[in-house]
């Protein structure tokens, strides 16, 4: 298997990314810049036809493994006062959602190569355990003895007293429960050699050894994120101190105070207070600044021990979200070296690209989409990739994973190399549509990895890829076929310049399902209708979900989800970003119904099959009959397509003035003809709630006008895209599309 990535998905023409690569062979692999098409036309030829590009980074590379090492955790780097002293104590209050399986590390500082080191663990037993070892000594391990349980929040600590040679660890449930505190007193085995408790020496080994928590260190460290034994649960308050402190002054830690001794006492949520925004850095507010920083985005902005349920914004009440929920499944970057660069040329036109790997019979692509230099930006109408969709979906692992799979779709999967081979590498990171190892929700969404189901090949299990790659190359090909000269522009950009990004464009056409929006990319698609721009939206579950940018990572997407119908829920308190502080959920949810903006939104989800529409008395207005011309009154509209047979399905959309479809919209066009398996928002097939029983369950095609001269043509369907290139690119549903994006382009107002 090959795969890799490059270290940005949007480039402009003469742009050089950095690609990372990993083979499982040596052997030399082929590398060279094509640009993706797309075509239905020939069933039996290729469907990603694509043309190779001469550029600088074209040529042969030799082979090697990088391997991707997830799991979140802290890193502080390694400081001399990190250590022992007269004595030694640690501690943490802990959240544990996996105890008993497997050795997890709460906080340490321990020489993977078998110098000497300190960790406080979660042991094979669910106890806490502390581990001891002296420079050549045998680890000794004390144990606390009692289970701890699952999600449960508890006080831990350990306590080495050389005066008297004994380790204590204690381990208390919050709130107090007499059942669940428990301590235990062991005589160290060789106070005077097996543990050096004094400053350290200066030995090399140990110094140079940082102190992780919620992970340790492998022998394999010098590698970029490599780590192991890693704690899966909420983490809050940990500490450390060169001696040994009895009960009074590990409660002072825990209350803020200045203790004698106290080397680190980490408070995650001092950096949460001011701008909404929970950085990677995690501060020492001991005033010894032994400041770390996060590995792998662990999830923050999550509720503490203390939280009370009266404040549910973390910026409210950062003192209540003093937690991280840290996972052995994290990924933010798979941290590969660079194998080789690779220069777009500096005439190239806007348009969908790719870096193809070819290695023997394995082959990888790496999406790239060029956008226009400043200069080129001359067209009338862009196709707004939605690339941040692409990161939600990137890796989903649902179709194995998720028990009811296929009842969902109604339908047998069959699944292809790159879902088995997903299934058996968990550490190239997860999509915000599966959940962690632990059954907690998957909030962050990296590119910075290998992508296995971005690729322009045949449809995978799902036989149209929710993630739409597939369905966007159709319709970007077929627009350049129709000869509807158009840039390609992304989400990334949209993101950053707002409405800057649209305004040189008459029009912008959307892919088949731009579900994913944060703030600003919502705010710029509004105010560019409201300005007179206009909105060819071809797709269906569009301008649905709220996503956060990282403030200053544009390759890493955060996601919460509540309130319903979704593959998995936020914890309460746990709804609002940690990246900007405001709340996730759906848009409407926050008052920001797509039906507002669109003219219609999301109604239902069905994947066993496609339907067709029916015109409506609104396609007969005089306002929009235009968009009909060359299509009879009573034909079916999208009877055929390669997406499940027609050009209404998957998600669909439907007008509905009481959501907020704007007065003036013209509903033209709806469908019929969908099973039971169509149901409302994402649940599953039961008696009275399907499409057939149903008749609010449908997809619409509708048009408005604005008053500025704008307007806003939509499918309400993901599949619409799918039915463009049957016969040649010569049906209905070409020449409705090709209507509309005539008159869109043209400078003249809409009819009113």
């Amino acid at each position: 298997m090959i795969c890799g990535y490059s270290d940005r998905w949007s480039v402009r023409p003469g742009d050089t990314v950095q690609v990372m690569v990993s083979t499982e062979a040596s052997s030399t692999y082929a590398a060279r810049l094509v640009r993706l098409e797309h075509s239905d036309q020939d069933p039996g030829g290729p469907t990603h036809p694509e043309i190779g590009v001469d550029a600088v980074g074209n040529g042969h590379y030799p082979g090697r493994h990088q391997r991707a090492w997830s799991g979140s955790h802290v890193i502080v780097p390694a400081h001399p006062a990190l250590g022992p002293g007269t004595g030694l104590s640690l501690g943490a209050l802990i959240w544990p959602t996996k105890p008993g399986q497997g050795i997890q590390a709460i906080l340490g500082r321990w020489d993977p190569a078998g110098g000497p080191g300190f960790a406080l663990v979660v042991n094979e037993s669910a106890a806490t355990e502390l581990w001891l070892r002296g420079p050549g000594g045998a680890t000794q391990r004390f144990q606390a003895g009692a289970p701890l349980r699952e999600r449960c929040w508890y006080r831990v600590a350990a306590i080495v007293d050389p005066a008297v040679g004994t380790v204590q660890i204690t381990q208390v449930a919050l709130p107090l429960r007499p059942v669940d505190v428990y301590a235990r007193v062991t005589p160290i085995e060789d106070g005077s050699q097996g543990w050096p408790l004094s400053p350290p020496t200066g030995e090399a080994e140990t110094i140079s050894i940082p102190l992780m928590m919620a992970a340790l260190p492998t022998a394999d460290g010098a590698l970029p994120g490599a780590a192991r034994h890693h704690f899966n649960g909420k983490l809050e308050s940990p500490w450390l101190a060169d001696r040994a402190l009895g009960a009074r002054a590990i409660d002072r830690v825990l209350r803020g105070d200045r203790v004698d001794g106290l080397v680190g006492r980490w408070n995650f949520a001092a950096n949460i207070d001011s701008g909404g925004v929970a950085t990677d850095v995690v501060v020492d507010s001991s005033g010894r600044d032994q400041h770390g920083r996060t590995v792998n985005q662990p999830t923050r902005a999550v509720t503490g021990h203390n939280w009370t349920g009266k404040a549910v914004r973390f910026i409210d009440r950062p003192d209540e979200y003093a937690a991280i929920h840290f996972h052995d499944d994290d990924l933010d970057d798979a941290r590969w070296l660079p194998d080789f660069s690779m220069t777009v040329p500096p005439d190239a036109t806007s348009g969908i690209y790719a870096i193809h790997l070819a290695q023997g019979l394995d082959d990888h692509y790496v999406p790239l989409f060029v956008k226009p230099s400043a200069a080129q930006a001359t067209r009338p109408l862009a196709f707004l990739a939605p690339t941040a969709t692409y990161a939600v979906y990137a890796n989903v692992r649902g179709a194995i994973d998720v028990p009811l799979t296929e009842l969902y779709f109604g339908r047998t999967l069959v699944f292809e190399t790159q879902e088995l081979f997903l299934a058996a590498h968990r550490e190239f990171g997860l999509s915000p549509y599966d959940t962690h190892s632990d059954g907690s929700g998957v909030a962050f969404a990296s590119r910075r990895r290998p992508v296995l189901n971005l690729q322009p090949r045949r449809d995978s299990w799902d036989r149209f890829n929710l993630g739409t790659f597939i369905g966007d190359l159709r319709i970007s090909s077929w627009m350049t076929r129709q000869g509807f000269e158009h840039d390609v522009i992304t989400d990334d950009d949209l993101h950053t310049e707002g409405v800057d990004l649209l305004r040189p464009y008459r029009a912008v056409v959307t892919g088949c399902h731009p579900e994913y929006y944060s703030g600003a990319m919502l705010d710029a698609v509004e105010q560019y209708v409201c300005e007179g721009g206009r909105v060819v939206y071809l797709g269906g579950n569009g301008f649905h979900g709220s996503i956060a940018f990282h403030p200053h990572r544009p390759d890493l997407v955060e996601i919460r989800r509540w309130g319903g119908g979704n593959d998995w829920e936020a914890l309460p308190g746990e709804f609002h970003y940690a990246f900007t502080g405001e709340v996730g959920g759906s848009w409407r949810l926050s008052g920001r119904d797509p039906h507002k903006l669109m003219g219609l939104g999301y109604i239902a989800s069905g994947f066993d099959s496609c339907s067709f529409y029916r015109r409506q008395p609104g396609s007969k207005d005089s306002r929009a009959s235009w968009i009909f011309e060359g299509v009879a009154d009573d034909e079916r509209i999208g009877d055929f397509g390669a997406v499940g047979g027609g050009a209404a399905g998957l998600e669909i959309d439907s007008m509905d003035s009481r959501r907020g479809s704007p007065p003036g919209t013209l509903l033209l066009a709806s469908s019929e003809g969908h099973s039971n398996n169509y149901v409302g928002g994402d649940g599953l097939p039961s008696p009275g709630t399907g499409a057939a029983e149903n008749p609010a369950i449908r997809a619409d095609v509708t048009y408005y006008a604005t008053a500025t001269g704008g307007g806003v043509f939509a499918v309400g369907s993901i599949a619409w895209g799918g039915s463009l290139t049957h016969h040649g690119d010569r049906n209905n549903v070409s020449t409705i599309t090709a209507n509309v994006l005539r008159r869109f382009s043209d400078p003249e107002p809409l009819p009113q």
